[in-house]
């Protein structure tokens, strides 16, 4: 339910994407791949630009979850006043849930 809360709220500002800057492909990426390189759990949501598009967010654990970060896109999206076109992560664990929830919502996951 809150991965499809969070997807709704994110694909509500997709319709409104054009950004010729790059700014249209974000990256869901983690500070680091092990307890010692991201004690804190941090994920940094980044414009394909190389802009950060938020404040880095904390996870329950060093994995995060397909809601934890589709929550963390939706808040992003909610500040920068646009969502991105396409959304990555380099977390593979989330991914499905993330793409069901997208798909979910009507948005293209692939």
């Amino acid at each position: 339910a809150r991965a499809r809360t969070a997807a709704a709220a994110l694909t509500a500002l997709m319709p409104r994407v054009k950004r010729p800057t790059g700014d249209d492909f974000w990256v869901l990426r983690r500070f680091g791949y092990t307890e010692a390189e991201n004690p804190m759990h941090a994920v940094v949501c980044m414009a394909g630009s190389g802009a950060m598009m938020s404040e880095p967010f904390r996870c329950g654990a060093l994995e995060p979850t397909a809601e934890e970060l589709l929550e963390g896109a939706a808040r992003a999206a909610r500040a920068a006043g646009f969502a991105p076109s396409m959304l990555a992560t380099d977390s593979l664990a989330a991914m499905p849930g993330m793409q069901a929830a997208l798909r979910e919502a009507g948005a293209a996951a692939g």
